[in-house]
């Protein structure tokens, strides 16, 4: 294959990565604090090319000595939008939003490889029986437990009820007595000193392979800005990633057609052999 139809192959194949990434974030625009993501794009490796090795014949030249033949493009990363998305009132006492940017709750999630402790800003939880008897867990929609500040997921009496959040964490309801409890440990809140060293995972993220000391950082408890009754929306911009989407879909375009040309190219030397 010749060096313009293989550039043109390698970056068709990351322009899909990209288109990927735009189509999940288009998938994602309702989802509670869900996070965009952006595929950033580098260049291959280049190879320059001598086409005049006699110095005398150049003296009047005034571009730059060779020709440098690049190999294609690369997404060399893809990089979280970490910037707050709007705050929508649900006045539901159980859904709760985080006011301040990189501020993550901790939850307690079931892989494959065991317990692992997650991060999210998904802050639409509820109430579920524990698998301690007369218990009830605090768990996000898919069932991951919610952390308090010592690391231990949550659990209420049995029958708790008119549940009540504080913007510092702390948590109180009422027992089927009637009589007003607190929560012994405010809800957890860290922040993510570094998004884009994380692993994304299921719309949160996870510390796999890294310094946690490095990335995460604990909140204290009068910095911390919970808003009961409320969550927060998705930060995609649909105008943003339709743009992007257009764009993708010309570059692709445009590097098929140059596969195209390569081998009409190729069919014209074929011929004048002939």
């Amino acid at each position: 294959m010749n060096r313009i139809a293989n550039n043109a192959l390698v970056t068709m194949q990351q322009l899909q990565t990209q288109l990927d990434v735009i189509s999940n974030n288009m998938a994602n625009i309702d989802t509670v604090g869900y996070k965009s993501r952006q595929a950033r794009f580098g260049e291959l490796l280049s190879q320059q090319l001598d086409n005049q090795p006699i110095a005398a014949q150049e003296q009047a030249r005034i571009t730059p000595n060779g020709i440098r033949l690049g190999n294609g493009a690369y997404v060399n990363e893809i990089v979280m939008n970490a910037a707050p998305g709007s705050i929508k009132q649900t006045n539901r006492n159980l859904d709760l939003a985080l006011g301040a940017e990189n501020h993550y709750f901790r939850v307690e999630v079931a892989t494959e490889a065991g317990l692992e402790v997650q991060y999210t800003r998904q802050g639409n939880f509820y109430t579920v029986p524990s698998t301690v008897a007369g218990q009830l867990d605090l768990v996000a929609g898919d069932g991951s437990r919610l952390l308090d500040d010592n690391g231990t997921p949550i659990s209420l009496p049995s029958g708790a009820r008119d549940i009540a959040i504080k913007e510092d964490g702390s948590l109180t309801y009422t027992l089927q007595s009637g009589e007003s409890e607190t929560y012994g440990t405010p809800i957890s809140v860290i922040e993510v000193l570094q998004p884009d060293a994380m692993i994304a995972t299921n719309g949160r993220l996870a510390a796999r392979g890294v310094d946690e000391a490095a990335v995460l950082a604990n909140v204290n408890v009068n910095n911390r800005r919970i808003m009961a009754g409320a969550l927060e929306a998705s930060n995609v911009d649909i105008a943003i990633e339709m743009t992007d989407m257009v764009r993708a879909q010309r570059a692709y375009q445009l590097n098929s057609r140059s596969i195209s040309i390569a081998d009409q190219m190729n069919g014209l030397i074929n011929s004048m052999r002939t």
